[in-house]
Formats: structure tokens, C-alpha cells, sequence
């Protein structure tokens, strides 16, 4: 009698899929880390960018006006009176920046101590940024040193002093 040769079905068997399965998971735990890392330091960068556009245009302000900068701000989020024409067109000021927040204007720093030596700040509130992230943007932005220099932040408020 003849054997029948069985009909053999094409697949593939668990440990087939149990390694795809892994590799997968491995080019996802490389990738994501990685992504994220990227997320970020393009979030920092973008923040960098806008508060140097803001500065430039309370300077350019401050040379049009005999040295005189806006009045402060009614409020977050807020367009300093006369600073509209000022601001680059694509501008956070009423919305929020890379990073969260909320843009205030102040043209006197007597309510902030440590930042007399200001002739006014732009502050940006409750960004969410770890206190890590702020140190990068110190580094990235001033002198590297929360204490001294225009940049200083806490988890709360990020100022960039305007001379």
C-alpha cells in the first residue's frame, strides 16, 4: 500500500512569529527613546528661537522709541501696547510656544528682585519643562548658569531679561 503524502499547508509556526514578534519589540525600544529625544530637543530649540525673536523685537522697539520699552502687559498672553508691528508674524504671544506656556510682557522688573539689572523681561509661565530642560535652554540660550545672566527659570517662569 502506498502512502499518501499529506497536503502540507504553508505558514508559519509560533517561534517563527515569537521572533518577529521580538525583533519588533527591539526596533520599538530603539526608536521611541530616540524619537522622543528628538521631540525634545526640537521643543527646546523652538523655544530658543521664540524668545530670541521676541527679545529682538522688544530691542527693536526699545532703538524706535529713544530707548523706551512697551508698557508692561494687561495680562498673559497679552500683546504689549505697540509691539504688534514689532513681533514676527508667526509668533506665540497669544497662543502658546513649543514647550507650553503663557508670554507676559514686564517693562519694570522692581517686582522681581534678582532681575533689577533689566530694563524689562519677557516672562513665560508654567511650561511644564523639567528642570533639566531649563538648564539645556540656559546652556543653549545664556551662560549655562540659572543664577546669572538674561535666562533664568524655575518650573514656574522662565524670564529673559531685555537691558
Amino acid at each position: 500500500m502506498k502512502k499518501s503524502t499529506a497536503f502540507k499547508q504553508g505558514g508559519f509556526t509560533l517561534v517563527e512569529l515569537m521572533i518577529v514578534v521580538a525583533v519588533i519589540a527591539v526596533i520599538v525600544g530603539i526608536a521611541v527613546p530616540a524619537w522622543m529625544r528628538a521631540r525634545e530637543s526640537a521643543q527646546k530649540a523652538g523655544l530658543i528661537n521664540e524668545i530670541r525673536n521676541n527679545s529682538e523685537a522688544f530691542q527693536t522697539y526699545a532703538t524706535d522709541h529713544l530707548n523706551n520699552l512697551p508698557p508692561t502687559a494687561d495680562g498673559f498672553q497679552i500683546v504689549p501696547t505697540g509691539m504688534a508691528s514689532y513681533l514676527p508674524q508667526k509668533n506665540t504671544w497669544t497662543t502658546s510656544p513649543d514647550g507650553g506656556g503663557y508670554w507676559w510682557w514686564f517693562n519694570n522688573t522692581s517686582r522681581f528682585p534678582s532681575l533689577a539689572q533689566f530694563n524689562g523681561f519677557i516672562a513665560l509661565s508654567k511650561t511644564g519643562l523639567s528642570a533639566q530642560q531649563i538648564q539645556d535652554i540656559d546652556s543653549l540660550l545664556d551662560d549655562g548658569n540659572l543664577d546669572t545672566g538674561s535666562f533664568k527659570g524655575t518650573s514656574d517662569f522662565l524670564f529673559y531679561g531685555i537691558q
